[in-house]
């Protein structure tokens, strides 16, 4: 036999052998594992309605900014891989310095230390700094030992933002 008609011989046999294979799994079990239980068939995959809550203990008001400052925009929190904490950075108080209603969402507008560290369990502030620094703070990361990376959004060339 030639080389190509050896090879279509495996692909061939071994095509069949997999199909059969996958075949042999059993349909019944198949079919079973595709009905959902009785206790989750009213639940919306979308939004999680129905479904058993996988946390159920809600902590309200947990990391408490200083004194004066609210809340306004996040796209990045991380675990401090030492220590357990949480680290996290908020774009100076935007809402309330005119931000997430219509103005920008920068901390030029409102000249605050954005990045903060929480105590995980009780949510109090551990450190916080970035006053001058950053703009509109885009992206957190705590490497293994334990060093924070910011990314800062503001500060490209036009056209290159995003």
């Amino acid at each position: 036999m030639s080389t190509p008609r050896i090879l279509r011989l495996v692909v061939v046999t071994s095509a069949t052998l997999l199909l059969a294979a996958c075949s042999a799994g059993g349909s019944g079990e198949r079919a079973a594992a595709a009905t959902p239980s009785a206790e989750h068939a009213a639940a919306n995959p979308i939004t999680g309605g129905g479904l058993p809550n996988p946390a159920p203990i809600v902590h309200r008001n947990w990391g408490q900014l200083p004194a004066g400052r609210r809340w306004g925009t996040t796209a990045g929190i991380d675990i401090d891989p030492i220590d357990g904490n949480v680290w996290a950075y908020e774009r100076c108080g935007a809402p309330a310095a005119g931000g997430a209603g219509g103005g920008a969402v920068d901390c030029e507008i409102n000249p605050v230390d954005p990045i903060f560290k929480f105590d995980r369990n009780t949510g109090a502030v551990l450190a916080n700094f970035g006053k001058g620094v950053m703009v509109t703070p885009h992206g957190i990361s705590v490497d293994k030992d334990g060093n924070v990376w910011v990314a800062d959004f503001s500060g490209n060339k036009a056209g290159t933002r995003g």
